[in-house]
């Protein structure tokens, strides 16, 4: 809706997005014959994409039911409601105007920071298990925050919604991609620290570049 406002000699243009009701959408996806990778990404491009439903059927559910509860288990607000021997459903609970965009770039900068720390403290200890839990859970905020992203792009009233425009959609896509691959070197370094055995000199060297 476009509205007309006289200020003065000018006119002043606005306009207001009209919500409109979205029908639930869903999405099926066979299992079989699909490697883990394969079948993970599928399952990962139907979440971005904010399919309500995800249905993911096949013969071979029964061997690929770990592999498949975990790909859910680190995608943010999507739960497992049915699952019987040929398929498995999962719904997605995400409200996305109720996510909050900085909230999730400061969690993702906060665990990195910590991540990088960790991997300081690996060259006297191994700390590969934690770090690989904080990269998990970074991972799923990013995963996340991205889906947020593309579904605001192409829902304009989103951006509205949370008070940003599209350079600072941008900026935050930056900022995170740069964050997760931060993340990402800081656990490697924790798995190479662990293979290899530094003296004391080599170590006290490794603590001055950190």
């Amino acid at each position: 809706t476009i509205f007309l406002k006289e200020n003065g000699n000018d006119i002043i243009v606005s306009y207001a997005l009209k919500e409109e009701a979205k029908e639930p959408t869903a999405i099926t996806i066979d299992c079989d014959k699909k490697d883990s990778a394969c079948l993970g990404r599928e399952i990962v491009s139907a979440y971005l994409n904010h399919f309500n439903t995800i249905n993911i059927i096949g013969r071979e559910i029964p061997k690929k039911t770990k592999e498949i509860n975990n790909t859910i288990h680190n995608l943010v607000a999507l739960e497992i409601v049915e699952q019987t021997s040929n398929k498995i459903i999962a719904k997605d609970f995400l409200k996305l105007e109720e996510v909050s965009i900085p909230e999730i770039v400061r969690k993702v900068d906060i665990t990195t920071r910590s991540m990088l720390e960790d991997a300081k403290t690996s060259i006297e200890r191994n700390n590969n298990k934690m770090l690989f839990e904080k990269d998990k859970n970074i991972n799923k905020l990013c995963l996340l925050l991205f889906k947020v992203m593309r579904n605001a792009i192409k829902e304009p009233r989103l951006v509205k919604t949370f008070k940003l425009d599209f350079i600072d959609l941008f900026d935050y896509w930056i900022l995170v991609t740069n964050l997760e691959h931060i993340a990402d070197e800081a656990k490697r370094a924790s798995r190479a620290l662990a293979k290899i055995k530094l003296s004391e000199q080599e170590k006290d060297e490794l603590k001055k570049i950190f």
